[in-house]
């Protein structure tokens, strides 16, 4: 009770969470596909047409028995924006009860701050498919790593073969580098035929969906809209640009929408790379991201639409980080041992104060969306959003103007006047984070 009781300044800041969630404009489209899908199944008219969208089958998945229901199109995208916040925090409390398992209670810990304090919190209250991608990409490692029974591996295998088209062989990298983390004797392990059976049935089944999928929208296999030689970029210079643009944006860049996740990795690899076995799943997932980012840059908007950071990349991110985190588990609690006995308090303090200012950002835009609207407004570069159907040449001129030549979000965020509401919010949950840092610093765990 007591520990509960530690949070109560967060319930007013959660109704006012709540009240600004994100209706995309993809996820009205998304529920018009679904509605266009049932009308056109009584009168058998088949292909639908672009009007169906061009979504992977996990987001038809939820919004299709919706729209069955006949239920309106602004009250399937807020129940789709509730699933995505039972998802989020199923998985929050998935990966802590499997630390704990494996006796790293303190790494579960870390894990939830980390998860807590960027992307993760943005996406479960937006009706976008990331947040639900992600929990079925970070379920499949888990029940993968825990050995579990071969009908959830299908399931979870499914569903995540079912979040993007070109899943699957990240998928099975993701896998490959869990198997070489296993270096836990109290979880034994291992990739039998069993599991395997399981996991490329449940991929096999996905990619059938997706191919199901493109018939009844195209008439074809293949995903017509995401082939269009328009959509993909050709300039090599603008690759470059689009590929450092989901790190080192100062408008949308990973290092500024969620530093903690970044510096995390980079104190995960550089404990990895110390043991052959850690070095090897580290790789791998390294190996992963950097295809990830590479194809996501041959994408004309390489971070999604308007949203928060690298779209297209967050579903990745937190199964990576279970991944590093599961390998290295007994060298991070060392490393977490030694901060909390050898730093002293003023050091703490510090480190908690400057890891609070840089997670601002990332809870303001919780609370509005002044901090993602901003890049793509008119300005005297780029009067109005640019349309790459209009002008091609206009529109990598801009984005590349969005990425990178107008202020970044660390210093947006501190024109109050602009939200005053979402800034006041931010700063209650910056409060609780630092102090929840500082209780985290302070001693072991027992």
């Amino acid at each position: 009770m007591k520990n509960v009781c530690r949070f109560w300044p967060l319930l007013p800041v959660f109704a006012f969470y709540l009240h600004n969630i994100d209706l995309s404009s993809d996820s009205y489209l998304l529920v018009q596909g679904a509605q266009l899908f049932w009308s056109h199944l009584k009168t058998e008219s088949f292909p639908i047409g672009d009007s169906f969208g061009p979504f992977a089958s996990l987001q038809y998945l939820a919004a299709l028995p919706l729209a069955l229901l006949g239920l309106k199109q602004g009250l399937i995208v807020r129940i789709l924006i509730f699933l995505n916040m039972a998802a989020s925090a199923f998985l929050a409390r998935t990966v802590y009860k499997h630390f704990k398992k494996i006796e790293a209670r303190s790494v579960g810990r870390f894990f939830l701050l980390i998860f807590l304090s960027g992307m993760p919190l943005w996406y479960a209250h937006a009706p976008l498919s990331e947040a639900l991608a992600t929990v079925c990409i970070s379920v499949l490692i888990l029940e993968f790593l825990e050995k579990r029974r071969p009908l959830r591996l299908l399931l979870w295998a499914f569903l995540s073969a079912c979040s993007k088209e070109t899943a699957i062989p990240f998928l099975i990298l993701y896998l490959l580098a869990a198997f070489t983390a296993q270096n836990d004797p109290r979880i034994k392990t291992r990739a039998n035929p069993t599991a395997c059976f399981s996991i490329f049935s449940g991929f096999a089944l996905g990619a059938l969906s997706q191919v199901a999928l493109n018939e009844i929208r195209y008439g074809t296999f293949w995903n017509l809209n995401y082939m269009q030689k328009l959509f993909q970029v050709q300039e090599l210079t603008t690759w470059v640009s689009f590929f450092f643009t989901q790190f080192f944006s100062p408008t949308v860049g990973l290092i500024f929408v969620w530093p903690s996740f970044v510096l995390t990795f980079i104190l995960i690899t550089r404990i990895s790379i110390q043991s052959r076995t850690t070095r090897l799943s580290c790789g791998i997932i390294s190996l992963s991201l950097f295809g990830l980012i590479a194809g996501f840059a041959r994408w004309y908007t390489p971070v999604g639409s308007v949203s928060w950071g690298p779209r297209l990349l967050f579903p990745w991110l937190i199964p990576a980080l279970i991944i590093l985190l599961h390998s290295s588990a007994a060298e991070i609690q060392k490393q977490i041992s030694l901060w909390q006995t050898t730093l002293t308090q003023k050091t703490k303090f510090l480190v908690c104060a400057a890891l609070g200012l840089l997670s601002l950002p990332a809870y303001s835009a919780l609370f509005g969306a002044h901090l993602l609207g901003y890049p793509f407004e008119g300005d005297a570069v780029c009067t109005k959003a640019p349309v790459i159907q209009t002008d091609v040449a206009n529109f990598y001129h801009c984005m590349n103007h969005i990425f990178w030549g107008k202020e970044g979000i660390l210093l947006r965020v501190f024109h109050v006047t602009e939200n005053p509401g979402a800034f006041a919010a931010a700063l209650v949950c910056i409060f609780i984070l630092i102090r929840e840092l500082k209780l985290f610093l302070a001693a072991p765990d027992n």
